[in-house]
């Protein structure tokens, strides 16, 4: 123990500042700083993203086909009945309900089977109708479909868009294709990647808990023994502090040294005015002696006056003394005895030895919970087995997770299987491709029909003149129409078994895994994976971690905990599950309360002593040692010196000595001047010496006085209150320790909760986030298993299954529209007249007949060319073409009945306004009370066109100065030359 001024040096803490290799610090205060928890690790499977390539509608579409061929959901009936070995039985007796559940799907089937047996039927049937003649077969083209220019546009543009509608399909077979390729190429880093992301979340996990676990909890207790050993420090001060405060001590201490530094002021001014004193009586006595001797003198000098004996007789010399009496004044032999007793004892050393005990209660606290402290220290290191288990299991769990799953080996045979399935899916990505290009040749076909068929085409030739691109077009409709029937059936193949396999994965595999409420998850692995496993229903995962079953631990909560980046301390809802009472009833469990409520019995102030006999024994004598009579000395020293004014007592002599000297007695005036002199020697030299030792002995007493004002009282305070303060000690400390060790206690404590409170909340928010669970989850099953396989076989066989829909009316319109491009063999005429019953008989305008010598051949009237017999136009006996021959042989002369009798080739079938109807043949308009022509009938679908007449026996035909030529026939009309 060292010394410190006037006091034992106090305990001091052991270790001001805490701090370990982690970063964590305590301050004196035990105000821990927790280092902060390197949390963040970097997996590599947090790259991993899905990308379907622009095939979100397909799969969409994909999606809700299946859920129409599924539409009651996961059959979890089925599964159950299974499960109990009843399915066969509930099936033979319940199929009206299974059949409602899988009739979309089965329907599906047969309609894709039936596809491939009749397609073929369908098309080779097709064929023979063709080749024989019939269906379309035969080269020859209607009059009507060669002039309907409307249904020929019609025709192209449904092809068109059928075409567009078989490309899309197209395109996103060939990106399912290669989506799966892309599957096979990334699963293999995916998977290495995902279990070696795994792998670090062991080790990261583990390697945080034990950071967290061991490196913190013995930062801990580095910090509660440190405080632990400094309990001096801790609470032996602030105990005496609390004593000194609380009893008064510390101003009952501060009056007493007030009080020994007044009592030794008070000994310094009494033995001054003992010295005053001494010089006051010496100065008083050589006043008393010169005032006697002057008086006894000038006594014999007045007794022989002679003449003024009478005068001398008169003076009275009796008041030649002193009027104050120094030996009156009152003796301070005892106090001077006192004060000197009491600076040889030296009183504050007294009271620092009755202070000293006060004092040294740290040292006491210390020294005196020695064995408390020893005891407490062990209960932390029961505390310590309880946390050093948890580590080594830790680590256990480490070892065994490394030692069971070998995963060079794993990844190696992994990374083997993939190259061997990496160079057969290049011979299933060439078959994809072939069947895309299937597709694709269909489409190209149709489409550079299209395009060589309208830039070929010309309406104006005739069907059996048509060049070479309209031909080309048509002939490659037909190639068209010819593959589709020849690879149809394979591709409603493949399309059925990827659909039959596709279909069941996506509705009952992926769109559980991928729902956002994962509820049918939660049954599958609650309900089915629990009764496979263990029998009854229950929590899988509450069963496996907890061994309680009834812990409601969902599968799909820890992986909605693990994708929000929650630690696996919350995603197993250990907060909820994990028995930590041992660990929040630490006090308790392992004593250390108890142990801490000892302290208070291990300390025993009753051997303090603040007021000690000898310190009380130099107490009572600075009292008596200040205890002095200052009245009377004031009121001696308040008197004169002398009894009378020795300068005019001088003066009265002076004066009496004239009066002797008057009266002759010289001898008598020379004495009494000489008592004269005397007297002013005396008031000058002796009474002012006396003076002055009377105003040193008087200005002494005042600083006395002032001293030792109330210096008893303080005394009697003193000791009062030192007295009181040690029953106050030995009444109080005990319980005001037992105060102070509680708040002790509470420091210890908070070291432990604070590392409690880091444990828990680094346990619930930082350590251990369980990320790759999720990756797991979602690389294996959502991306791998759903997205890029089940997803892209789906968007597989609907995209085949999209095109083999639109196969269908391709066919349709290619085979139609090759009948408008095609060369053909044969045109349709029609020799025979007819009348239209629906033929709304309207007045024929009177014509215009050329004038003579104009040369032009006057056009007949409907009259001219079909006389009317009984009423009625008779129809012709012969065709056009031989009238018309007949009437180019037969020389005709203007006006004469052949020339009004000669027919026209052809009737144009077009409406035209404002002009006058044939008289060879009527316009076959579109009005339904409109008579058709009489000798045939032609479509014509350009407007605004002429065209070139010129019969069938060379000779044009005038019609308003204009020919025209149709396909070798004559048509003309009144007035106008009518397209």
């Amino acid at each position: 123990m060292e010394l410190i001024g006037r006091h034992t040096a106090d305990p001091a803490i052991s270790q001001a500042t805490v701090t370990d290799a982690t970063g964590n610090s305590a301050d004196e205060n035990s105000t821990i700083t927790w280092a902060t928890l390197t949390t963040t690790v970097n997996y590599k499977a947090d790259d991993l993203s899905y990308s379907d390539g622009g095939m979100s509608t397909l799969n969409s579409m994909a999606k809700g086909f299946v859920n129409v061929c599924f539409p009651a959901g996961f059959p979890w009936d089925v599964v159950d009945k299974l499960m109990d070995g009843t399915l066969m039985d509930d099936v033979s007796s319940n199929w009206q309900s299974y059949a409602s559940q899988f009739a979309g799907y089965v329907v599906s089937i047969v309609i894709g089977f039936l596809f491939i047996f009749l397609f073929p039927l369908i098309g080779c049937c097709f064929c023979c109708c063709r080749c024989c003649g019939c269906c379309g077969g035969k080269m020859i083209q209607k009059r009507k479909d060669t002039e309907s220019s409307c249904r020929r546009k019609v025709y192209i543009v449904s092809l068109f868009i059928v075409i567009v509608f078989m490309a899309s399909g197209m395109v996103c077979v060939y990106i399912s294709n290669d989506q799966f390729t892309k599957t096979v190429d990334t699963i293999d880093t995916s998977v290495a990647n995902t279990l070696d992301d795994l792998l670090t979340f062991v080790n990261a996990t583990i390697d945080q808990i034990e950071l967290l676990v061991q490196d913190n909890f013995n930062f801990t207790t580095d910090v509660v023994k440190r405080d632990l050993d400094s309990i001096g420090y801790l609470l032996g001060v602030p105990l005496r502090n609390a004593i000194g405060v609380d009893s008064g001590l510390d101003a009952c201490f501060a009056t007493t040294y007030t009080l020994v530094e007044s009592a030794n002021n008070a000994t310094t001014d009494l033995l001054q005015v003992n010295t005053s004193m001494a010089v006051l009586n010496s100065a008083f006595s050589d006043l008393s002696t010169a005032l006697s001797t002057l008086k006894t003198s000038l006594d014999t000098t007045l007794a022989s006056c002679g003449a003024i004996q009478t005068t001398c007789n008169g003076i009275d010399t009796t008041p030649l003394t002193t009027e104050m009496d120094a030996t009156a004044l009152p003796d301070i032999s005892s106090q001077l005895t006192k004060a000197t007793e009491i600076q040889d004892s030296n009183l504050t050393a007294k009271v620092l030895e009755g202070e000293e005990g006060y004092w040294q209660i740290p040292w006491t606290v210390h020294n005196e919970t020695n064995n408390t402290i020893a005891s407490i220290k062990d209960k932390i290191d029961e505390f310590s087995d309880l946390i050093n288990p948890l580590i080594d299991s830790l680590s256990s769990v480490r070892s065994s997770v490394l030692s069971s799953v070998d995963t060079d080996a794993l990844l190696d045979d992994f990374s083997s299987q993939m190259t061997t399935a990496k160079t057969y899916d290049q011979y299933r990505w060439y078959g994809g491709v072939g069947l895309a290009c299937i597709v694709l040749l269909v489409v190209v076909l149709q489409l550079l029909g299209l395009v060589f068929a309208l830039i070929g085409y010309d309406s104006k030739v005739d069907p059996r003149e048509r060049g070479c691109m309209s031909n080309s077009g048509g002939e490659m409709f037909m190639a068209s129409v010819g593959f589709v029937f020849i690879f149809s059936s394979l591709l409603m193949l493949l399309t059925t078994l990827t659909y039959l396999i596709g279909a069941p994965l996506e509705r009952f595999v992926c769109q559980p895994i991928t729902d956002s409420d994962m509820t049918d998850l939660d049954r599958l692995v609650d309900e089915v994976a629990f009764k496979q496993l263990y029998g009854g229903t229950g929590s899988v995962l509450g069963k496996m971690l907890y061994s309680n079953s009834t812990y409601d631990i969902p599968i799909s909560g820890l992986l909605k905990d693990c994708q929000a980046s929650k630690t696996v301390y919350m995603a197993l809802k250990a907060d909820t599950y994990v028995n930590t009472s041992q660990i929040d009833n630490y006090k308790t469990e392992f004593d250390i309360q108890s142990e801490l409520d000892k302290i208070d019995d291990a300390v025993d102030f009753s051997s303090i002593a603040i007021l000690t006999p000898s310190l009380l024994s130099n107490l009572e004598d600075t009292k008596s040692a200040v205890n002095v009579d200052f009245a009377s000395y004031a009121a001696e020293l308040n008197k004169d010196l002398t009894s009378t004014n020795l300068t005019e007592f001088a003066d009265s002599l002076r004066t009496l000595a004239t009066a002797a000297g008057a009266a002759g007695e010289t001898s008598t005036q020379n004495d009494l001047n000489t008592h004269a002199a005397t007297l002013d020697t005396i008031q000058s030299t002796e009474v002012a010496a006396l003076n002055e030792a009377v105003a040193n002995l008087t200005r002494d007493l005042d600083n006395m006085a002032k001293t030792v004002n109330g210096t008893s009282a303080k005394v009697d305070k003193v000791i009062e209150c030192l007295n009181q303060t040690e029953l106050y000690i030995h009444a109080n400390t005990s319980a005001l320790l037992g105060t102070l060790a509680t708040n002790f206690a509470d420091r210890i404590f908070a070291s432990i909760d604070s590392f409690i409170s880091k444990l828990f909340t680094a346990l619930k928010t930082e350590l251990g986030k369980c990320d790759p669970i999720w990756n797991l989850y979602n690389n294996f099953f959502v991306i791998t298993l759903c997205g890029y396989t089940v997803d892209t076989l789906n968007g597989f066989w609907f995209g085949l299954g999209w095109c083999l829909f639109f196969f269908i009316p391709s066919i349709i319109f290619a085979v139609k529209l090759a009948k408008h491009f095609r060369r053909m063999k044969e045109v349709e005429t029609v020799d025979e007249h007819f009348e239209d019953p629906n033929y709304e008989k309207r007045p024929v305008p009177e014509q215009k007949r050329p004038p003579p010598g104009s040369g032009l051949t006057p056009v007949p009237t409907l009259e001219e060319l079909y006389p009317k017999i009984d009423g009625t136009f008779p129809k012709p006996t012969s065709s056009l073409e031989a009238n018309s021959d007949q009437t180019a042989n037969t020389p005709t002369q203007p006006g004469s009945s052949q020339d009004k009798w000669r027919p026209p080739s052809a009737l144009s079938n077009k409406s035209v306004k404002d002009i006058t109807r044939p008289s060879t043949a009527l316009s076959n308009t579109s009005d339904k009370n409109k008579s058709r022509p009489v000798s045939a009938l032609i479509n014509t679908s350009d407007k605004n066109k002429s065209r070139p007449a010129s019969a069938t026996s060379k000779k044009s035909i005038v019609c308003d100065n204009k020919a025209i030529t149709h396909w070798g026939r004559d048509v003309c009309y009144y007035g106008k030359v009518v397209e």
